[in-house]
């Protein structure tokens, strides 16, 4: 009972830190004392999670989300300037041992699936750099070159994962992000089919909301394409259009 409950609570907390990542603002005062319990329960279900994204980058996930939105001139005293916290994530985010996980994992694993979980983990890392970049572009985490090098490396990994796959289950988040921050009629195109394979798969909802949002975000994109040192990048775009949704 405790393992069926330890899974049913990571899968919970999982659904709420994805969620969060296109949610309106939250508040950082209430929510980082929650963090320090975020990771122990969400280790514990680790080995059997479908997302097959490592604890440690969920967390930071997380924490980035509360970064969205927030005023670098309202921040308290007492609190660390957001563009410090951005900085100090992302470098946590590009210093985790995507292989050393995995040979972890493997080891108490029941299935064989080494090779997938480190492009599935590898494509969310590449994904989560690029969505800490968005959540405070004022820091200037990240150049135009560095950008599409996180995108190719997202694409790259995810492509090694085809339909049949176990793990294809949870690539939906990475694909999205990919797919928002592409600019070309290839990549997108590549983004749109992944997501009409997965909805195909699983029929779940969000996914055709997830590529009904990404018309939505090339289409403002076209209209009004990003400038280099721009404030406003899709993840603004999206919540100043007022479109909130989980992927998952």
């Amino acid at each position: 009972m405790s393992r069926l409950r330890d899974h049913v609570i990571s899968d919970c907390l999982t659904f709420y830190i994805l969620g969060s990542t296109v949610s309106s603002q939250w508040s950082r005062t209430s929510a980082n004392r929650h963090f320090q319990y975020v990771l122990p329960l969400l280790e514990r279900a680790e080995s059997n999670s479908y997302l097959s994204c490592p604890s440690v980058l969920l967390q930071i996930m997380l924490s980035a989300s509360y970064l969205c939105g927030v005023d670098p001139n309202s921040a308290a005293e007492e609190q660390t300037p957001p563009e410090e916290e951005a900085l100090m994530l992302m470098r946590r985010a590009q210093a985790f041992d995507i292989h050393a996980w995995a040979q972890v994992v493997q080891g108490i694993s029941s299935h064989d699936d080494f090779e997938s979980r480190v492009h599935v983990a590898s494509a969310h890392k590449s994904a989560i750099c690029l969505y800490i970049h968005r959540v405070v572009p004022s820091a200037h985490l990240l150049n135009a070159k560095a950008v599409e090098a996180l995108v190719d490396d997202t694409i790259h990994h995810l492509s090694c994962i085809d339909r049949g796959d176990s793990l294809i289950k949870g690539t939906a988040w990475p694909t999205f992000v990919a797919g928002a921050e592409s600019e070309t009629s290839e990549r997108r195109a590549w983004a749109a089919e992944r997501l009409m394979m997965l909805w195909k798969l699983m029929l779940w909802g969000y996914l055709r909301t997830a590529l009904e949002t990404l018309q939505v975000v090339w289409g403002v994109n076209d209209i009004d394409p990003e400038t280099p040192g721009s404030a406003v990048g899709w993840l603004q775009k999206l919540k100043k259009l007022g479109i909130e949704w989980m992927v998952v």
